[in-house]
C-alpha cells in the first residue's frame, strides 16, 4: 500500500513539473535549489569518506605497533640464544609486514587529501557526470545555437564541458542532438 501511495506521489510531482515546464514556468530557482542540495550532499559524502579513511588509518597504525611488539617478543629468544639467522629471518618477516601496512596508510592518506578537493569522487564514484548515470547540472538557458533542433539548447557544466538539453522535456545529451 505504501509503495503504491509513494509511486502516486512521485508520478503526480513528475506530471506537475512537466506541466510547469511546458507552460513556461521558470525552473531556475528549483534548479538552483537542486544544485545546492546536490553540492551539500557531495560535501557530506566526502566528509564521511574522509572520516572513515581516518579511522582506517588509525587501525592500520595500531596494527603496525602490534607487529613491532610481536617482533620484539619473538626476536628476544633468538637474540638470547645468539641465533643470527633466526634474528634476520624474524626481522625481514616483520619488516615486510610493517612496510605493507605503511604502504596502505600512505594510500589512505592520499585518498583523504584528494577528498578535500571539491568535486572529488564520492564513495559511490559519482562526480555528477552523465557517464555515472546522473545528468550534468542544468545551467542558465543560453540563446539557441544555430543548427540545433527546436527546443534544444547548448550550455556548459561547471567543469567547462559542453552539453545539450531540451528545454521542454529536460532531456540531456553530451552529443549534438539529431534534427
Amino acid at each position: 500500500q505504501d509503495g503504491r501511495a509513494w509511486l502516486a506521489v512521485v508520478s503526480l510531482l513528475s506530471c506537475a513539473l512537466t506541466w510547469l515546464k511546458r507552460f513556461g514556468f521558470n525552473m531556475s530557482m528549483l534548479e538552483k535549489a537542486k544544485a545546492a542540495t546536490l553540492a551539500a550532499g557531495d560535501a557530506t559524502a566526502r566528509k564521511a569518506k574522509q572520516t572513515k579513511l581516518k579511522g582506517d588509518i588509525m587501525m592500520l597504525q595500531q596494527n603496525v605497533m602490534a607487529q613491532k611488539k610481536t617482533f620484539g617478543v619473538q626476536v628476544y629468544d633468538a637474540m638470547v640464544s645468539a641465533n643470527r639467522e633466526e634474528v634476520e629471518r624474524l626481522f625481514n618477516e616483520s619488516r615486510q609486514k610493517v612496510d605493507t601496512l605503511e604502504g596502505q596508510i600512505a594510500a589512505k592518506r592520499a585518498m583523504v587529501e584528494q577528498l578535500k578537493l571539491p568535486g572529488a569522487s564520492t564513495p559511490r564514484g559519482s562526480s555528477g557526470s552523465l557517464q555515472d548515470g546522473v545528468p550534468p547540472p542544468p545551467g542558465p538557458p543560453p540563446p539557441a545555437a544555430e543548427g540545433l533542433p527546436i527546443g534544444w539548447r547548448k550550455t556548459m557544466t561547471a567543469e567547462g564541458r559542453e552539453y545539450y538539453y531540451h528545454q521542454d522535456t529536460g532531456e540531456t545529451s553530451w552529443t549534438v542532438p539529431a534534427a
